[in-house]
């Protein structure tokens, strides 16, 4: 009888003994998220809302990175790493109250783009070949703020131009850890 209390109780030893372990483990592994809330809160900001393209003349992509960008910045407000994606969306005729129609809008083939990222250019090229309209998908640290220029020129061959615009916004999504840009 004395054997299986001693059983017994180093059975009920051991079964602590692995509970607080396992907690141990188990808090260690995961304890950023529970002090931080586990969030991550990414905010775009920028200046304006609407934006278009007016009154372009084709130009080379020299000079199409030399005009005033459109400067926005996102920000994770959050005490976690997350990822976003900016999206950028053609903004439909009818929205804008400039007397546009589709007859007055230029095509994404006419148009070029340039996108820096902190200063640095990331991306120059034809807006035709943004797919899925994912001008750039990244992770971003706690605390930290991604500093964002976008020209959007017409395109020096670009022919059929003439008093034609282009209305677009900017947007922001999470992201899919597989998509991202690091």
């Amino acid at each position: 009888m004395k054997k299986n209390i001693i059983f017994l109780i180093i059975g009920c030893v051991i079964l602590v003994c692995f509970i607080l372990g396992t907690s141990l483990v188990w808090y260690n592994l995961f304890s950023d998220e529970i002090e931080s809330g586990g969030s991550a809160r990414i905010q775009l900001t920028s200046q304006k809302e609407g934006l278009m393209v007016t009154s372009a003349a084709p130009v080379e992509d020299e000079e199409g990175a030399n005009q005033v960008p459109y400067s926005f910045q996102v920000t994770n407000m959050g005490n976690v790493r997350g990822n976003y994606k900016l999206i950028i969306e053609d903004t439909p005729f009818n929205k804008i109250d400039d007397g546009c129609t589709v007859d007055t809008l230029l095509n994404r083939n006419q148009l070029r783009y340039q996108l820096l990222l902190n200063g640095e250019e990331i991306k120059v090229d034809s807006l035709a070949k943004i797919k899925n309209n994912i001008l750039d998908t990244r992770d971003i640290e706690p605390n930290v703020k991604n500093n964002y220029e976008l020209r959007i020129w017409v395109n020096d061959e670009a022919s059929n131009w003439e008093n034609k615009h282009f209305h677009y916004s900017i947007n922001l999504m999470p992201a899919d850890s597989k998509e991202v840009n690091k």
